[in-house]
């Protein structure tokens, strides 16, 4: 008798993790990450430039630490106001006292996205 429930992976399922680790070998994949690679760069010099207090983390999610929850809470509202989305990471996800935001980076973003982020973090931070 056939199963009710059961956990094993859909045969779409499957065939979608196929797709994305024969493009993630491709040329195209490559390329992406080398994109991606630049933008993290831009990103963390920029950060670095305006004063920005990031973790050591050369991935596509930077962590922009602030400290209280009130902060990061201010800081992504005025980034939403400003057509960028960066959530607002508060405790229980993070100890009290370490509340930050979450910058998420893409390949799909181009340079200028990049750089009206550091704009925008900049305005904000001078605010401070």
């Amino acid at each position: 008798r056939p199963y009710i429930y059961t956990t094993a992976m859909s045969p779409l399922n499957a065939l979608a993790i196929r797709q994305a680790l024969q493009w993630n070998q491709s040329e195209a994949g490559e390329a992406a990450r080398a994109i991606l690679q630049q933008h993290i760069q831009q990103f963390r010099t920029g950060a670095a430039e305006i004063g920005l207090s990031l973790w050591d983390a050369p991935s596509a999610i930077q962590p922009l630490l602030l400290g209280s929850s009130q902060t990061a809470l201010e800081w992504s509202e005025q980034l939403k106001q400003q057509g960028l989305w960066v959530s607002a990471i508060r405790p229980p996800t993070v100890p009290v006292g370490q509340a930050r935001l979450r910058i998420t980076l893409s390949a799909s973003h181009a340079p200028e996205h990049i750089a009206q982020l550091l704009a925008a973090l900049k305005t904000i931070h001078a605010k401070q």
